[in-house]
């Protein structure tokens, strides 16, 4: 009788037995690491390229090289197209440069192809994601105007003016209406304060979307001796538009402050 009362317990220490090695080997499954590889354009923002200058390189830059291949989507001049990045960490595009030359670029999207798609995660770097490359001599600052100077792309095909006028729109300060590649505008220092808008003109234009950008030129009360201040406003347009507004500005005294920026224009009339 005592062995089979033994038989119940041997049975329990085998049971024991076999759940702990079923517990100790449920070890928690660890995913395989992914590496993050950010695109982005360089240069970004506005690069101006002298008019005598016939080409310029803007790269397409990844943190790291993508293990097989990685498609990355942008807009050029408002049309979508895409690039294939293998075997290397940079892409340039080789652009025609002279005067009238202006191209802008958008990067949209990366996605990382075939199967390292699990271990390799592409991205945008938003801080530079943009770029638009311009054939212009930028004018140098006066003491007395501040300057607006258009560009935009496919001149050859797209034809825009520059206006100035109070706000909301009803008269005109100044207007530029050339058949150039570019259009430029200007406002005195001793015109009457208040609130202006800069609004580009659609004189033709071949293409649906039209990228530009306007320069601004502050005046300087030092000009040649202490830096020129100049900034830039990039947007689109719609080809089918007439005017639009890039943005406002306040003028107080010889200050000037760019307000109500639009991108993309916003279409007026």
């Amino acid at each position: 009788m005592k062995k089979i009362k033994l038989i119940p317990l041997a049975l329990a220490s085998i049971a024991l037995f076999f759940t702990s090695c079923v517990i100790n080997d449920d070890y928690p499954v660890e995913a395989d690491p992914v590496t993050e590889i950010e695109v982005s354009l360089s240069p970004g923002g506005v690069t101006y390229v002298p008019t005598t200058d016939t080409s310029f390189s803007l790269d397409v830059t990844a943190t790291d090289t993508f293990t097989e291949s990685a498609l990355v989507e942008y807009t050029f001049n408002g049309a979508d197209d895409a690039v294939v990045m293998s075997g290397s960490n940079t892409s340039s595009f080789s652009l025609a440069m002279g005067p009238g030359a202006y191209y802008s670029v958008d990067l949209n999207a990366v996605t990382v192809e075939n199967a390292v798609a699990n271990k390799e995660h592409g991205t945008i770097n938003q801080a530079a994601k943009s770029a638009q490359v311009i054939a212009l001599d930028v004018p140098a600052a006066t003491s007395t105007d501040i300057q607006f100077v258009l560009s935009w792309a496919n001149p050859d095909v797209n034809d825009l003016d520059l206006w100035g006028a109070d706000d909301p729109p009803a008269s005109a300060w100044d207007a530029s209406q050339s058949v150039s590649a570019y259009e430029s505008i200007s406002m005195p220092t001793s015109f009457a304060d208040g609130t202006y808008t800069v609004l580009p003109r659609v004189w033709t234009a071949a293409d649906a979307v039209v990228p530009f950008t306007i320069t601004v030129i502050y005046p300087n009360a030092n000009p040649g001796v202490d830096p020129d201040v100049v900034e830039s406003y990039s947007a689109t347009l719609a080809g089918n538009s007439n005017f639009n507004l890039a943005f406002k500005f306040v003028k107080s005294g010889n200050t000037f402050t760019i307000t109500d920026v639009q991108n993309p224009a916003l279409s007026l009339f």
